[in-house]
């Protein structure tokens, strides 16, 4: 999913596990709230900061949304960079007031699926302009 050599900022790196796994050659960016080393970009994404002047080549967010106010003001600000984005989140089917086809109109196109509860049926969510998924 990540090519080699690959320039990747990862923002909300947390641990920066990401790096351990990432191809040969890629160059790792890291943005957080907090510090986590010295190449660290240091943004608090609730008061509205992104990564000033970054240019990656991708850009990945993985377990950030359920932590993000306003998370289509971010990934409007994520698709400018115009660049791919690698996201995970499995918190978002569960998140009242998110609208999943409002994510889609900020021009992100793809599908969240939501993990399954003892008992209860896969259902996959498909971002498509008009039709509202299932909850």
């Amino acid at each position: 999913m990540i090519p080699a050599y690959a320039k990747v900022l990862d923002i909300g790196c947390g641990a920066m596990d990401l790096e351990r796994v990432l191809p040969e050659g890629c160059e790792y960016q890291p943005c957080d709230l907090v510090s986590r080393d010295a190449r660290t970009i240091v943004c608090d994404l609730n008061a509205g900061e992104f990564p000033a002047g970054a240019q990656p080549g991708i850009v990945t967010m993985l377990g950030v949304l359920e932590y993000v106010r306003e998370p289509l003001d971010l990934l409007r600000k994520v698709r400018a960079l115009n660049c791919p984005l690698v996201w995970g989140d499995s918190i978002t089917d569960r998140r009242r007031g998110l609208d999943r086809v409002a994510v889609a109109g900020a021009g992100f196109k793809g599908r969240i699926c939501r993990g399954r509860r003892k008992g209860e049926s896969r259902r996959r969510h498909h971002f498509r302009r008009g039709r509202r998924p299932e909850v």
